[in-house]
């Protein structure tokens, strides 16, 4: 829908200034100024590309690397948000995103500069006696450091989780 276009110079000027007073968590603050820019943005596209571009940007400055929303999976968990943020004010759900595409950036970086080896994900489960889907799963949720490149969720060859074994 978006704002007025008569409003919306204010709006923005309001809602920097709010995401600039903010002392929440990082995570949460950049989540709430995404919601609150796309009720704001002005045009019917609603892809909100715009403020994708806005969330790399507040993370850069704070010395986090930039995320990729992947277009899996946003109609399930990004765009719902700004279906249910106007009414409830909640955006949880947004937070939750962010942070774990921001854990994937993270571990993207840290393999690509310290491993000798990388492999698909898909590779490194048959070699260590994990089922393919529960390897994808503990990817997905962040808890194996893997990373989407092109689609394909890759990983260290030589991860070993903490107990000391692999996976």
């Amino acid at each position: 829908m978006g704002a007025n276009p008569e409003y919306v110079d204010r709006l923005v000027e309001t809602i920097i200034a709010e995401y600039y007073e903010d002392e929440s968590y990082f995570v949460d603050r950049i989540a709430r100024f995404h919601a609150e820019f796309e009720i704001i943005h002005p045009f019917s596209d609603g892809n909100g590309r715009i403020g994708r571009v806005i969330i790399n940007q507040q993370l850069m400055e704070l010395g986090a690397p930039p995320i990729i929303i992947p277009n899996k999976g946003k109609e399930r968990h990004y765009y719902p948000v700004f279906r249910s943020y106007p009414v409830s004010g909640d955006f949880s759900a947004l937070s939750t995103l962010i942070a774990r595409q921001l854990v994937e950036s993270l571990h993207k970086r840290i393999t690509l500069l310290t491993a000798p080896r990388v492999i698909r994900l898909s590779e490194w489960a048959k070699v260590n006696g994990v089922s393919g889907s529960v390897a994808a799963n503990k990817a997905a949720r962040g808890t194996i450091p893997a990373f989407r490149q092109r689609g394909t969720w890759m990983i260290d060859a030589q991860y070993v989780n903490e107990a000391g074994s692999r996976g």
